[in-house]
C-alpha cells in the first residue's frame, strides 16, 4: 500500500515550481503506478502561461491511499490496550443483567414506618410493665431488715412485694446488691428516680446507690420461680439469707419447693456446715 502526501500530489497536479515530480513508478506498484503516470504525463504535455482561462486540481487536506486489490490492507491506526476492566472487550459472562426488584420483595414505607412504630410501642410497653429492679453498691455491712427500714423510711412501705439482699455464705456479709419488686409499674418507676443516686444510709458509707431495671427476670412470679427451689431454702440456711414476700407490707410465706431442694455449695465444698 502507499499512503501519498498532499505536497506531492498537488505538485503532479499544479506544476509547482518548488517541487519536482516523482519519478513515473518509482515507489509505486499497481494502479498506484498507473495514477502517478497519468499525472505526469498530464503536467509534462499541460500549457503554461498560454491558456488563461485553463483550471487547476486542487487537492487540500486530504490524504489518498491506494490499495492493489490482490493486496493485503493493514490497520492503519493501532489499537490502544489496557488493563482497565472498563476498555477492554468484554464479554456476556462480565455483565450481568439488572433485574429491578418485583413489587413483591420492596416493603413499603409505610409498612416499614408502622414497623418501626410498632417496635416502638412494644419496647414502651415492656417499659411501662417492669416492676423490678436491682439496687447496686448497697453497703456491705447492710443487712436485709436494715434494707427494708431505709425502703421504708423513704416511703415506700406496703408498696413492694418482694425482696432478696444476697449474703455470703463464707464471710456472711452483703454482697452489695438487692432485688426488690413493687407492687405497679408506677411504684418501680417512682422508686427508680428517686432511689438512684441516693447515699443517706444511716451508718457511715461512702457508696452511692444505683437503680436499674434487673434482667432478665421481671415481676414477682418470675422471681418466685427462680428461688423457691434454690439452695437458699435449704434447712441449713438462715432465715436472713432467704428471698421474703410481702402483701400491704406485711410479710408472708414463701411459696414451698417443688422438688427436693440441695444444701448450697461452693464447688465441691459444701456451706453453712
Amino acid at each position: 500500500s502507499y499512503l501519498a502526501k498532499p505536497r506531492d500530489w498537488l505538485s503532479c497536479a499544479c506544476g509547482s515550481p518548488h517541487h519536482r515530480p516523482r519519478p513515473a513508478g518509482g515507489g509505486l506498484s499497481g494502479a498506484a503506478r498507473v495514477m502517478a503516470n497519468a499525472a505526469q504525463e498530464q503536467h509534462l504535455q499541460a500549457p503554461r502561461d498560454t491558456d488563461k482561462h485553463a483550471g487547476r486540481l486542487v487537492v487540500k487536506f486530504t490524504f489518498l491511499n491506494v490499495v492493489d486489490s490482490d493486496e493485503e490492507q493493514p490497520d492503519m491506526v493501532p489499537r490502544a490496550s489496557t488493563d482497565s476492566f472498563l476498555c477492554r472487550p468484554r464479554s456476556s459472562s462480565d455483565l450481568e443483567e439488572y433485574v429491578p426488584p418485583s413489587p413483591s420483595t420492596v416493603t413499603p414505607l409505610a409498612s416499614r414506618v408502622t414497623s418501626r412504630s410498632d417496635s416502638r410501642q412494644s419496647t414502651q410497653t415492656l417499659s411501662d410493665s417492669r416492676t423490678t429492679v436491682m439496687m447496686r453498691n448497697l453497703p456491705n455491712n447492710y443487712t436485709r431488715d436494715g434494707l427494708l427500714e431505709m425502703i421504708d423510711a423513704q416511703g415506700f412501705a406496703g408498696k413492694y412485694d418482694f425482696l432478696y439482699f444476697p449474703i455470703d455464705f463464707r464471710t456472711h456479709a452483703g454482697l452489695g446488691y438487692a432485688f426488690l419488686n413493687l407492687a405497679t409499674p408506677e411504684d418501680a418507676e417512682d422508686f427508680r428516680r428517686k432511689m438512684d443516686g441516693f447515699s443517706q444510709w444511716g451508718l457511715p458509707s461512702s457508696k452511692v446507690c444505683s437503680v436499674a431495671w434487673s434482667n432478665p427476670h421481671q415481676g414477682l412470679e418470675a422471681h418466685v420461680n427462680r428461688y423457691r427451689n434454690s439452695p437458699l431454702f435449704h434447712e441449713s440456711v438462715p432465715d436472713a439469707y432467704r428471698p421474703v414476700m410481702f402483701v400491704d407490707g406485711h410479710r408472708i410465706p414463701f411459696p414451698p419447693p417443688t422438688k427436693k431442694v440441695k444444701p448450697p455449695r461452693q464447688g465441691t465444698e459444701r456451706m453453712l456446715v
